[in-house]
């Protein structure tokens, strides 16, 4: 089976790589940039393309699948900049369809985000709440999603979507590294952590070999449904307070300070998964534990920082 992954350079999209790789799939990266150190030795076809802004026929020729992961994900820089947002996220979907509707391929595997959901009305949230997104990132999921069904209904396309909580894991850093790899590089730099509100907030956190494992199930698996939508977490809340005093008991620095500063703008209160359509869809749910997720990246993060 030939598999396409966009955003293989990325957190994701490169441990997909490896696991695919690992299975024996015939596996097609796409992505902007130039491929990193740990993607050079997979046995993989390399594409560097600009999905929103180049030709992706012969991306897309002869693929079984495409699991689409490229895409910006900064909520707070969607909304200093949304028509870049757009762009690369909502046009590249559609330049990525178009070029799949071409090439007769009828399968694609969607990143999408819970921050299509904005503020939740009801916890656990459940895939059939209302879509709500309260930035231009989380607006951009919600048309990409649109798009997968509308090129189900005109063209036969076959789509499902996974509307992943709040990743972490190894290799996630940089620009757009989430609380948990910002708390650790703080940690082991010996700065105070920085908790934006009262630390009450609620999120879901779910490790990135899980999120792989659903990843590869959707692509294996087939539905009866033209489009499926299932959350992709652990169910499991957790306090933002409570996650910053296991990273300081994790790195032993429980001396430094946790800071607190303003809430940001548009910050959402709670959010955690209901994952009963995935585990009955997929015949998935997660295995790693808060803790041994993190003492997993912490142990990474040690070695490459």
């Amino acid at each position: 089976m030939r598999v396409l992954v966009t955003g293989a350079c990325g957190f994701i999209g490169s441990w997909l790589c490896e696991e695919l790789v690992k299975r024996g799939y015939k596996v097609r990266a796409l992505d902007v940039r130039e491929p990193p150190e740990y993607l050079k030795d997979l046995k993989l076809e390399f594409f560097k393309v600009d999905i929103s802004r180049e030709p992706l026929d012969l991306v897309v020729r002869n693929v079984d699948c495409v699991v689409h992961l490229a895409a910006l994900i900064s909520a707070e820089e969607s909304v200093v900049v949304p028509r870049r947002y757009h762009e690369v996220n909502v046009s590249g979907m559609l330049n990525l369809l178009m070029a799949m509707e071409r090439q007769y391929v009828k399968k694609i595997v969607f990143a999408s985000s819970a921050a299509v959901y904005g503020e939740p009305i009801q916890l656990p949230i459940e895939e059939n709440h209302p879509l709500r997104p309260k930035n231009p990132y989380g607006a951009t999921k919600v048309a990409c999603e649109a798009y997968i069904h509308a090129f189900s209904y005109s063209y036969d396309l076959r789509g499902v979507i996974l509307r992943l909580f709040n990743v972490y894991g190894p290799r996630q850093s940089g620009e757009y590294a989430g609380v948990i790899s910002i708390f650790i590089s703080r940690a082991l730099r010996d700065q105070p952590l920085i908790i934006h509100g009262d630390g009450n907030q609620v999120r879901d956190f779910i490790y990135i070999r899980d999120v792989v494992s659903a990843i590869v199930k959707a692509i294996e698996r087939d539905f009866d449904l033209p489009v499926v939508v299932m959350n992709i977490g652990t169910g499991n809340p957790t306090k933002i307070i409570d996650l910053a005093r296991l990273v300081l008991k994790l790195t032993n620095k429980e001396n430094l300070l946790i800071q607190y500063e303003k809430p940001r703008p548009g910050d959402i209160k709670e959010s955690y998964a209901s994952i009963d359509l995935a585990k009955d869809f997929l015949k998935w749910k997660p295995k790693t534990s808060l803790e041994k997720g993190l003492v997993s990246t912490i142990k990474w993060f040690k070695k490459y920082y």
